[in-house]
């Protein structure tokens, strides 16, 4: 596409959700370089700047008004924020640390709706929940929501604080932010696995958090009413041991699928949501065949063998078992593709869990929270997973056939096939998925539509 920089080591892009433009930003040693298309992919703009201090480890977000672009980042302990801005109109740019910190509160995400960046914190010990909006001067609104006691219950239906409700650690006792899943792209399990994920409709957040085996919760929140709903939606119950139980779910505009299983068994559930009401659901004890499924039970990544297959039940569900379970739904024309199963990270830094360090370089930035169909590619492709995957149709009835290929599994290929590739990022520009790779030989950045 073009050469005008130095030799990149690492890409990212924005997507513009009003008008479909997208933004290309490539890094090389020297500056951050920014290139504004039409969703054309004509090159209406470009701009530089020199780069944040290296103790900015991930972009969080972005904001777009008229001709600048606003791209936030923050340092590894989400205390401390800067801003990369490029002008467009002037064909410039800048980075500064802002006056913004985080102290006293814990983190859960960074999301950006209609161009506007959203902070979300929770208190240590509180039931309050932070909102900070980021306006176009790089000034701050807060809005802080207390929650009344027994807004949120525990399995024993005790009251719990809204900082209860949504942290949670990773099966490495790791603690992580929450991840925010788009359900209209495919989904790694190391995403879906996260017991609190956050999930955007429209101006409408949702925030679930799967931490008991009884039941997954739910906190629906209108940003700019700032009125919310919390509902409780009961799992399945085994009536045999309940030692080991892992739980978990996923969901779409309308459903919730709702998964738990142990070595002996599984249960999968899928409901509406307002009415709870079961629309279908699968059963399996460890003697039993995996009848739902239209792949074999597949074990893909790691250390040895990239991809081999499982036979039998039993060890299905003793190896899903041994990580957190999870669920990837994506709907197709025909139906839906359901993947069941768990994943843990190949990654040594543990950050894929809510996305990428596409490039997988020293120093690179991580870039899961700025584009959802980056973070979940650069969680499935440093993911060591265990799973199947069955094909349903509009009633979710299981239908027979094959599973259609995966687009990522389609990249991945794509770049292992072609050493020359480096700084990766995917976008998705008119519905279509992208692949960007800066080409080491021929020291440019492509563009091609997978």
């Amino acid at each position: 596409m073009h050469k005008n920089h130095g030799k990149v080591k690492q890409s990212f892009n924005i997507v513009d959700e009003e008008n479909g433009d997208y933004y290309l930003i490539l890094e090389d040693l020297d500056a951050v370089h920014a290139y504004h298309y039409e969703s054309s992919h004509r090159l209406v703009g470009y701009a530089k700047s020199e780069d944040l201090s290296s103790k900015f480890k991930e972009v969080i977000g972005h904001q777009i008004t008229r001709d600048r672009l606003n791209i936030f980042m923050n340092t590894e302990n989400n205390r401390s924020y800067g801003v990369l801005t490029f002008d467009f109109k002037e064909k410039l740019g800048f980075s500064q640390v802002i006056d913004f910190k985080i102290t006293r509160e814990n983190f859960i995400s960074a999301l950006s709706i209609k161009n506007h960046l959203y902070i979300l914190t929770s208190v240590p010990r509180k039931s309050r929940l932070n909102i900070y909006k980021f306006n176009p001067d790089l000034s701050h609104e807060k809005t802080e929501i207390e929650f009344p006691e027994n807004t949120f219950l525990d399995r024993k239906e005790r009251a719990i604080g809204f900082d209860e409700f949504v942290s949670y650690s990773s099966s490495e006792g790791i603690k992580r932010e929450t991840p925010l899943v788009e359900s209209t792209i495919p989904n790694s399990l190391l995403t879906t696995s996260a017991l609190s994920k956050l999930y955007v409709k429209g101006n409408e957040i949702i925030l679930t958090s799967d931490s008991y085996r009884e039941f997954t919760q739910l906190l629906a929140l209108d940003l700019t009413s700032k009125s919310y709903t919390v509902n409780r939606i009961p799992k399945p119950q085994f009536e045999g041991s309940s030692l080991g139980i892992e739980t978990n779910s996923f969901l779409d505009n309308e459903n919730i699928y709702q998964l738990c299983a142990n070595r002996e068994w599984l249960s999968f559930t899928i409901k509406n949501i307002e009415s709870q009401e079961i629309i279908n659901s699968f059963e399996i004890t460890r003697d039993d065949p995996i009848t739902f499924k239209n792949t074999p039970i597949i074990v893909r990544g790691g250390d040895f063998d990239d991809y081999r297959e499982l036979e039998k039940t039993t060890k299905f569900l003793r190896k899903i078992t041994a990580a957190r379970v999870g669920i990837s739904v994506l709907k197709n024309t025909d139906g839906y593709e359901i993947t069941l199963g768990s994943a843990i990270t190949t990654n040594p830094n543990d950050a894929v869990i809510i996305g990428a360090m596409l490039g997988g370089i020293g120093g690179a930035i991580i870039v899961a929270s700025l584009n959802s169909v980056s973070g979940a590619y650069g969680a499935y492709k440093n993911a060591k997973t265990v799973q199947v995957t069955g094909v349903f149709d509009e009633n979710f009835k299981h239908l027979e056939g094959d599973v259609s290929p995966n687009i990522f599994d389609q990249i991945e290929h794509f770049s292992e096939e072609n050493p020359r590739i480096g700084a990766e990022t995917v976008l998705k520009i008119g519905g279509a998925i992208h692949f960007g790779y800066y080409d080491k030989e021929d020291e440019h950045f492509h563009l091609i539509k997978m």
